[in-house]
């Protein structure tokens, strides 16, 4: 298992992969964290953790800024299978949003739980890959939105913004 580290970021990326993955939002196949996400082909999911703020100070726990996008192909509004494709970039969005809107009910902890476990259960799966997951802890997630653009490549992305409340570290 690889050493612990601090880069809080990088692993809310890959518990929020393995939290997609562990509820059949997409695959190992079509599921990334944002560093290894050059270069994949749409349809495909990304998860990624843009900035952190220290919830107190000295404190080790973190109020996560992340993004899950769902990335699509544009689609011309011609030829019959033009609406197949648009419903089913719809569908993708939906079931990886519908996950992330699971447990939540006035707070996000059950989520937070959820995510938690599915990245723990990622370490011990893959220890060489994910093995500094083990003590990841997430306590909240607040849903923060949808929006919805092209990148810069033409591809149309629908993404979740999420605040995560978590740490590097066990905290249970």
């Amino acid at each position: 298992m690889p050493a612990p580290y601090h880069n809080i970021l990088s692993k809310n990326d890959r518990a929020l992969v393995a939290y997609l993955i562990s509820k059949n939002a997409g695959t190992a196949g079509d599921v990334f964290p944002a560093k290894t996400s050059r270069n994949k082909a749409a349809p495909c999911t990304v998860c990624y953790s843009e900035s952190a703020t220290e919830t107190a100070p000295n404190s080790g726990t973190y109020t996560v800024k992340s993004q899950v996008m769902v990335k699509c192909l544009v689609i011309d509004d011609v030829g019959e299978n033009a609406g197949a494709a648009v419903l089913a970039g719809d569908a993708r969005t939906a079931a990886t949003f519908d996950v992330l809107k699971t447990n939540i009910d006035s707070a996000g902890d059950k989520l937070a739980e959820d995510i938690t476990a599915a990245a723990r259960a990622a370490a011990v799966a893959d220890p060489d890959k994910n093995g500094d997951l083990v003590d990841y802890t997430a306590t909240d997630v607040i849903d923060k939105g949808p929006e919805a653009n092209f990148d810069e490549a033409g591809i149309w992305i629908d993404a979740l913004n999420l605040e995560i409340v978590c740490c590097p570290r066990d905290v249970s």
